[in-house]
């Protein structure tokens, strides 16, 4: 009961809520009617509470953007008439719907012929479309089964000018494609859903490469694979000029997929974000492949964003209080499959070295290449800044006895005092001071570790392996513009002084 809770005034809430821009409504409010708004431009509800609240949608005709959730057994019959009234909807999301009617969506759709954004989540039997084209609809996002719509294809026959599609791309209609090729010529994003949940398999490397070439000038690519084929590269090589953001998922690991991956860097121009990740799992190598010619195409580039690189080693590896490594870790043995495309040396500073691999230089080299950047001005407050990260039970000793509060918060004390006198940020070895204060110089800042707060170890470093591709990133990309976000593993470096180049396809 939040209004309760909040112990809001009846009075009030009525008097103020006619001023109401944005209402979001999981459960039902405490007074029926109390909500007074008529100059709504965005609702967020719930059908159990919608049926409580009508008069919401009959008093805001200029409503432009709704999401819509189906809740305890409420049809779509029962909103229907209400639903369409309204004619002015540029944004629609409609989740956990079930439908009984080929087109039931028909008729609210074509009353909303502006309508630019159409998101259907865990809807269920949708038979067909029939209607006016919708001819301002440029984005669909479909978190569904095919299987569970047979008749949704035809939606795409009424949308001459949709431009990106996103979409789970398991048991696909086989017509789809020719169906996006005829009907939407506009379309330059694509963005295949994978959710680990229900265990579904990537892409194969044929239906990866169709979906590739299916627009005429692709910008956006989102999609999980097994590999980064050659196939797959000559198929991105073929939308090279056009590409401006390219995330993929690899469920395997292999050499190709670093290799590929620097090429297609150094080759698509307008390139804005490049995201490569591995399937996680407990395998990964924990060193580098000294023969591995790690990200060495990267250099300067006028557009690029982000770059994210994750999953090619382990991100991080035990360590001391004093933020030095712990002795022996790498020596451990590692089986066969860990090994692949990690290394079996012993020395991992020595396969650091890229002697006779055009690695350029090492961590402790990585100085001289630095010092050429131009600086930039240090922005934003909200970043995690070196030394100011909370501290919390896995910072300490495993033999401190917490089972007194007083003892606990002591300990904690303790340890977060150390935390502020570090001078590089937790989770980073103190053999990263210089690097710090090199890029600290530039404009950059550690902002978060992704995997601080599920560790087990008291203390965790980014690995040696991470720091090494890491500092590839920064050197191979120094002097890049527009560069503002770079994440190796978990560990995620900004630069919030610079602003985000803007889109340019048409």
């Amino acid at each position: 009961d939040a209004m309760r809770m909040w112990r809001i005034p009846i009075e009030v809430l009525q008097a103020q809520s006619r001023h109401f821009r944005y209402v979001r409504l999981c459960w039902p409010l405490p007074w029926v009617g109390s909500l007074q708004s008529t100059q709504l431009s965005t609702l967020d509800i719930s059908t159990p509470v919608l049926l409580l609240n009508m008069h919401l949608l009959h008093v805001n005709p200029q409503l432009s953007k709704l999401k819509l959730r189906f809740r305890d057994k409420v049809a779509y019959k029962d909103v229907q008439p209400a639903l369409e009234s309204l004619s002015r909807l540029t944004v629609l999301q409609l989740s956990s719907l079930t439908l009984d009617n080929s087109d039931e969506l028909g008729g609210f759709l074509d009353n909303n012929p502006g309508l630019q954004e159409l998101e259907l989540i865990s809807v269920q039997g949708i038979a067909g479309f029939q209607g006016r084209p919708l001819l301002h609809l440029t984005s669909v996002y479909l978190d569904l089964f095919w299987s569970d719509n047979l008749g949704l294809v035809q939606l795409f026959r009424l949308c001459p000018r949709l431009e990106s599609l996103t979409m789970f791309a398991v048991d696909v209609p086989s017509e789809l494609q020719e169906v996006l090729h005829s009907h939407c010529p506009k379309l330059k994003s694509i963005g295949c859903l994978d959710d680990a949940d229900l265990a579904l398999d990537p892409l194969p490397e044929a239906e990866a490469v169709s979906w590739i070439k299916l627009p005429s000038q692709l910008a956006d690519l989102s999609a999980s694979l097994q590999l980064f084929t050659d196939k797959v590269y000559q198929a991105l090589l073929g939308q090279a000029a056009s590409l401006e953001s390219v995330k993929l998922d690899f469920r395997e690991r292999s050499r190709d997929n670093a290799f590929y991956t620097s090429k297609i860097l150094g080759l698509c121009p307008k390139l804005r974000h490049l995201h490569i990740t591995h399937y996680q799992d407990d395998d990964l190598p924990r060193c580098l492949d000294p023969n591995l010619e790690w990200f060495n195409a990267l250099q300067k580039h006028p557009t690029l964003n982000s770059i994210k690189i994750w999953g090619f080693v382990l991100d991080w590896q035990p360590g001391n209080k004093d933020q030095s490594y712990e002795d022996g870790w790498e020596d451990s043995d590692l089986d066969d499959d860990a090994s692949e495309g990690g290394s079996d040396q012993e020395d991992e500073d020595e396969e650091h070295s890229g002697q006779g691999q055009g690695q350029g230089q090492s961590e402790g080299d990585y100085e001289n290449v630095l010092d050429l950047g131009e600086s930039e001005p240090d922005g934003g407050s909200n970043s995690r800044r070196a030394g100011h990260l909370e501290p919390e039970n896995k910072f300490l000793d495993q033999d401190d006895d917490l089972s007194n509060s007083n003892q606990h918060d002591t300990v904690e004390h303790q340890v977060y005092a150390t935390l502020q006198k570090s001078k590089v940020p937790w989770s980073h070895p103190v053999e990263d001071q210089e690097f710090i204060d090199t890029i600290t110089s530039q404009g950059w800042t550690f902002e978060e570790d992704y995997d601080l707060r599920s560790r087990m170890h008291p203390y965790y470093l980014i690995s040696k392996g991470a720091r090494f591709i890491r500092n590839q990133i920064f050197q191979g990309l120094e002097g890049s513009p527009n560069l503002s976000k770079i994440t190796v593993g978990g560990f995620v470096y900004v630069n919030k002084g610079r602003t985000p180049v803007v889109a340019t396809n048409p």
